[in-house]
C-alpha cells in the first residue's frame, strides 16, 4: 500500500514528466528551433514560457478542485450507489 507522501510524489513526477517535453515542444514551436541552454536569450524565453506555465498551472488548481466538487452528487449517483448496489446483490 502507497502512502499519502509517495502517491504524491509519483503525481508529481508525472505532471513534470509530461510538462516539460510539452514546454519545450512549445518553445520549438514558438522559436523555430529547440532551447539553446548557453543563449542567453533562449534562457530568457525559456524563463518567460516557465513563468506563465506555472501560473496557469496554479490557476488550474480551483478549477480542477471545482469541477471535483461539482461532480460529486453525480459519480455518487452514477457509479458508487450502482456499484456498492451490485457488490450488495451477489
Amino acid at each position: 500500500m502507497h502512502s499519502h507522501a509517495s502517491c504524491r510524489l509519483h503525481r508529481e513526477l508525472g505532471f513534470w514528466g509530461v510538462s516539460v517535453p510539452v514546454a519545450c515542444f512549445g518553445f520549438y514551436e514558438v522559436a523555430g528551433h529547440w532551447p539553446d541552454l548557453s543563449n542567453q536569450e533562449d534562457l530568457g524565453k525559456l524563463g518567460a514560457e516557465a513563468f506563465a506555465f506555472v501560473n496557469v498551472a496554479r490557476f488550474a488548481v480551483p478549477l480542477r478542485i471545482g469541477l471535483a466538487l461539482s461532480t460529486t452528487p453525480w459519480v455518487q449517483e452514477n457509479v458508487v450507489d450502482k456499484f456498492l448496489s451490485k457488490k450488495d446483490e451477489k
